[in-house]
């Protein structure tokens, strides 16, 4: 029996991969234990809220528990280095926001994460408000922003830019 050339290209393919499909059966389950989430933030925000989400899920679909881990202080800067310096087995996971970007250009860790950790997917998307006391007087965007910034508009309890710290970055306290 003559085979036509594209069959016989297609079967001779198939006999190649045989030997790799072989070798993905004897490969070993994941995951075959608890997967861990390290939250970098305290317990009950919204981060901690989607790490939870997306792990019960997770759990509820791969047969495995996903334990969320919140390890606070420093601004998340213990949660993220504990991560970093977590085995590279895919059995730990940092659930983080993406302020994570810029910390290294404002505090010094002790380990790279930049090149220790790979972003893998974007979780959740959170929505940023302007928001103002009804004293204010405005009601809209427009009004908020003429005549000058809104942040001139109200005085700071402390000089937060003259300060370096991550907090200040990403909080500006207001009377």
């Amino acid at each position: 029996m003559r085979l036509p050339r594209r069959q016989f290209l297609r079967l001779a393919t198939g006999a190649a991969a045989l030997p790799l499909v072989s070798g993905m059966a004897i490969a070993q389950v994941y995951p075959s234990r608890p997967v861990r989430f390290i939250v970098p933030l305290a317990a009950g925000g919204g981060l901690d809220f989607v790490a939870r989400l997306t792990g019960d899920y997770l759990s509820r679909s791969l047969g495995q528990q996903i334990v969320v881990e919140n390890k606070v202080g420093a601004g998340g800067l213990v949660g993220i280095e504990a991560a970093a310096k977590s085995a590279p087995d895919g059995y730990t996971v940092l659930v983080t926001a993406d302020g994570i970007v810029s910390t290294p250009h404002i505090v010094t860790f002790n380990v790279d994460y930049v090149r220790t950790l790979l972003p893998v997917s974007e979780l959740a998307r959170s929505p940023q408000t302007i928001s103002v006391h009804p004293s204010l007087g405005v009601s809209s965007v427009a009004e908020t922003f003429r005549g000058g910034s809104l942040v001139s508009r109200m005085p700071l309890r402390e000089p937060v830019l003259t300060r370096i710290s991550l907090a200040s970055g990403l909080h500006r306290p207001q009377e």
